[in-house]
């Protein structure tokens, strides 16, 4: 007989070694790829670093116009909101709501839906077609040439996105609200607190550093079939999503304790 009671505690029990499994994979990559960045010659700097470049191009150059037209369409729908409904109040609550949440997490949601799948796709077709044991055959240590790159370019490219999004949301609902005396003007910009700014940075970076470590888990774990690559992808993206909102959820907390 189909016990309910035992199916949950069974799914729950699966769901709790699975989150451990990627607790423990996502450690192993941080402490492999930190050591591998010590142990690092200058050429393999320098490709590196090219490598970087590229990530950071393909993260949050290529990203900007889908997350720049939503940034442009939520602040404005947010201006539209208050100019209708005559609420100027609500002004300040939404401008802190895009500092403190919306700006960086649009960024991080087109950000997940670009490079997540590809990064994962991209490491679990090397492994399928065992090009990373080719890598580590040549000498080249495959997480200094693979993982380091798409960790830094990932973090680096969302953090930067994260800042334009939130000011291009802001600047929209400016733009609407900005014929009303106490919001028109210079205090608008102003009212933004310093610790908001260095809060949108924080959010970027442990945004960045999620994205790029669940992606490249995802990637590296897989079993060695051709069947497995569209499953890796699909699960980076979902525990991208889900690894984003823990982290918001942690910052707002610490930040209210602060």
């Amino acid at each position: 007989m189909w016990n309910p009671l035992a199916a949950l505690g069974g799914r729950t029990i699966e769901r709790a070694s699975e989150f451990g499994r990627d607790a423990l994979g996502i450690g192993e990559i941080m402490s492999r790829t930190l050591v591998a960045t010590w142990q690092t010659s200058s050429g393999a700097r320098r490709a590196a670093r090219r490598t970087t470049v590229m990530q950071i191009y393909f993260t949050g150059v290529q990203s900007f116009t889908a997350a720049g037209f939503l940034a442009l369409l939520i602040g404005y729908g947010f201006g539209q909101i208050v100019t209708t409904s005559g609420l100027f109040i609500m002004v300040p609550i939404l401008r802190d709501l895009l500092v403190e949440q919306l700006g960086p997490l649009l960024a991080a949601l087109v950000v997940i839906a670009r490079s997540a799948p590809a990064v994962a796709v991209e490491l679990a077709n090397m492994k399928v077609a065992g090009e990373l044991k080719m890598l580590e055959g040549f000498g080249v240590d495959p997480f200094r040439h693979l993982a380091l790159p798409r960790i830094l370019g990932i973090t680096f490219g969302i953090m930067a996105l994260c800042f334009i999004v939130t000011a291009i949301a802001l600047l929209a609902l400016f733009v609407v609200v900005r014929q009303h005396p106490h919001f028109g003007g210079v205090d608008y910009w102003l009212a933004v607190r310093p610790e908001q700014a260095v809060r949108v940075g924080l959010l970027g970076a442990a945004f960045g550093m999620a994205v790029s470590l669940s992606a490249i888990h995802q990637g590296l774990s897989l079993i060695p079939l051709h069947t497995e690559v569209p499953k890796a992808a699909s699960r980076a993206v979902i525990k991208s999503l889900v690894l984003c909102a823990l982290l918001a959820v942690v910052v707002t907390a610490l930040a209210r304790i602060a």
